[in-house]
């Protein structure tokens, strides 16, 4: 036999000998905890039922923007298991701190599925994978898996919260550069125009994408490699910043490229988003050679070698782990029994927005280049009316009397102002009949066209300008039984500045303000007159 073929048969003789025996490990795993395997699929199953409409969105995202995170779940498999192997548990078994934890989750989830507040369910999904696995196993077991759940919130939208910022800082820095470099150009809010064209910062150019998966890939380099948390935080740091600078050279080099080609380059109009993903490969390079950097630079400490599976040395009968099982999976069922039924079908209820004593408003038609859109409200129409100034004053009213994934007030699908740029917002005080109200005034801009916005919300009675508290007033609306919630939005063009339009706007709801809360409060409905009467 020659030394090759005694090489290979040595070599072929330890890979049996490393199956045989990782082979008999996990019959000897199975057959010790085969009981809590059994309990968490049990649960598993039956929170696919309770909590099917989170999870549904969920899947939905990760096919775009979120399609990252089928990789995700893989890194948090792998941090997972290298945990457990270097774990040494006392004792595993069910915890009654942990069932409590399961109810309570389960509360907060049925909560936001009653609001269809999609955010709340998601948000909610590792929290409960956390509290069943303490549930089963005790809190130290869920200790060791707290870093690996916690790392699917990188699945999680709750990253869409940073694509404004990202938005704003991205079109502040590339507005900076072009001035910086000479480029011709008329730079407003996120509107960037050329002599050949204009370009739009729009929020699927703010780069959540690239810093989304830049802190994935950093934290899980941070999580497996690093002993000091400052090391990781720093790691972190530079990843998203790098992911940051990708993009800001991405939009630049496509602005760069519209300019001297006249808007004809086949980067422009066909693969900006592959080229977006060549630059942040580029620019994640050297963040890869600095985490390399920073890993030498770490503390050696000297652990024994991983074993195969956690050392535990107790464990918790397999009756009382089933019976855990079935308790804990009657509870993540439950909020398949409290969702809300059908939406209200839509009904045609006309109303004058104007007050009867509304003197100087007459009725025009509606702009039609403004023209809000708002998914299956039960009351939604436009109005127009002109002053005796002679400027224009146009309200949109939308109203729900329930919320669900098909019709609802908060969701990203309805949308004040398509079609139109928004400048600049900012909320302010202003006097709606003879209360004072906080609206969100936002200044659009469309090619030449300017317009002022004017808008806020009626949530159950209370009304608000911030979108994130509308969605919360649902909750003390809920305890009262009401899920109607509305939102009105007065709107006007602005000539060679906005101060007309604000004035005009600032009548027209002293005049008739009452009367439009009182119609998105549902305190006033009835068939629209035909032209305003006397009183209310």
């Amino acid at each position: 036999m020659t030394n090759f073929e005694e090489g290979a048969s040595s070599l072929a003789d330890r890979a049996t000998a490393a199956a045989r025996e990782g082979l008999a490990g996990t019959v000897a795993h199975l057959r010790r905890f085969w009981a809590y395997w059994l309990g968490l699929s049990i649960v598993v199953a039956a929170a696919a039922v309770g909590f099917s409409t989170g999870l549904d969105r969920l899947l939905g995202r990760w096919i775009f923007p979120y399609n990252h995170s089928y990789l995700v779940l893989g890194m948090a498999a792998w941090l997972l298991i290298g945990r457990l192997r270097r774990a040494e548990l006392a004792r595993v078994g069910p915890s009654a701190v942990g069932a409590l934890a399961v109810v309570a989750v389960v509360i907060a989830y049925a909560l936001a599925e009653v609001l269809d507040f999609t955010l709340g369910m998601q948000v909610m999904l590792p929290v409960l994978l956390l509290a069943v696995l303490a549930a089963l196993a005790g809190l130290k077991f869920a200790r060791y898996a707290a870093l690996p759940v916690a790392f699917l919130y990188f699945t999680i939208p709750i990253w869409d919260l940073a694509v404004r910022p990202l938005q704003e800082i991205s079109s502040a820095v590339v507005a900076l550069a072009v001035q910086w470099t000479g480029i011709t150009a008329f730079i407003e809010g996120h509107r960037i125009t050329l002599t050949s064209g204009a370009f739009e910062i729009a929020e699927g150019c703010s780069g959540m994408r690239y810093f989304l998966v830049s802190l994935a890939m950093g934290a899980f380099y941070g999580l497996c490699w690093y002993r000091r948390w400052r090391t990781r935080l720093v790691l972190l740091a530079v990843a998203g910043g790098m992911a940051m600078i990708s993009n800001w050279i991405r939009i630049y080099a496509l602005i760069v490229v519209g300019d001297v080609t006249d808007m004809q380059h086949y980067l422009i109009a066909e693969s900006h988003d592959e080229f977006g993903w060549v630059v942040f490969v580029i620019c994640m390079a050297p963040a890869l050679w600095f985490a390399r950097w920073l890993e030498l630079r770490e503390p050696r400490i000297d652990e024994p070698a991983p074993s195969t599976w956690p050392v535990v040395s107790s464990v918790a009968p397999p009756v009382p782990v089933l019976i855990t099982s079935v308790i804990m999976a009657a509870v993540v069922v439950a909020p398949a029994l409290v969702r809300g039924g059908e939406t209200p079908e839509p009904t045609p209820v006309e109303v004058s927005f104007a007050a009867g004593h509304a003197t100087g408003w007459r009725p025009v038609g509606a702009t039609a280049r403004w023209e809000p859109e708002f998914q299956g409200p039960h009351l939604a129409d436009q109005q127009a009316f002109v002053g005796a100034d002679g400027v224009q004053v146009d309200v949109y009213l939308a109203r729900y009397l329930g919320q669900s994934q098909e019709a609802k007030l908060i969701a990203r699908r309805n949308r004040l102002h398509p079609n139109w740029q928004s400048l600049d917002s900012a909320s302010r005080t202003v006097l709606v009949g003879d209360r004072e109200r906080r609206v969100q005034a936002v200044r659009l801009g469309q090619a030449t066209e300017t317009r002022l916005l004017w808008y806020w919300y009626i949530i159950g009675g209370r009304p608000t300008d911030d979108r994130t508290w509308a969605k919360l007033l649902e909750i003390p609306a809920l305890l009262q039984g009401r899920r109607d919630g509305a939102i009105i939005i007065l709107s006007s063009a602005c000539g060679i500045s906005c101060e007309d339009a604000e004035a005009a706007l600032g009548r027209f709801l002293a005049d008739s303000g009452s009367r439009l809360e009182a119609i998105a409060d549902g305190s006033l409905a009835g068939r629209r007159e035909a032209s305003p009467g006397p009183g209310l």
